[in-house]
């Protein structure tokens, strides 16, 4: 959550983590910027944020030329409201079955 922060020569490594070909993980990783203690002391709203995340990683010598799909705050909730979703087909008819039996 701090990409700003990566000390330069780290940024290969940190790419291929956020690839997920180091340190694999199933779902894969998604690199996002949260607001800084200064952001936050001024007040800076979340619509902001979200712009300058996006600024960010547009404009990275690194992140700007990965796959847009791995970066911000917007990505991340489509991944995780994608899987909430699949997770929530696949539970919905056993619970309805377990009703339907509670039911009867």
């Amino acid at each position: 959550t701090k990409p700003d922060l990566i000390g330069p020569g780290s940024e290969e490594e940190v790419l291929a983590v956020l690839q997920n070909e180091r340190k694999h993980l199933n779902l894969g990783y998604v690199m996002v910027k949260c607001r800084s203690q200064a952001d936050l002391n001024q007040s800076m709203s979340v619509s902001k944020a979200r712009e300058a995340e996006a600024k960010f990683f547009s404009t990275h010598e690194y992140w700007g030329k990965c796959d847009p799909s791995l970066t911000g705050v917007v990505q991340l909730t489509r991944r995780l409201t994608t899987l909430l979703v699949g997770r929530i087909q696949l539970a919905l008819p056993i619970i309805k079955w377990e009703l339907q039996n509670e039911l009867e």
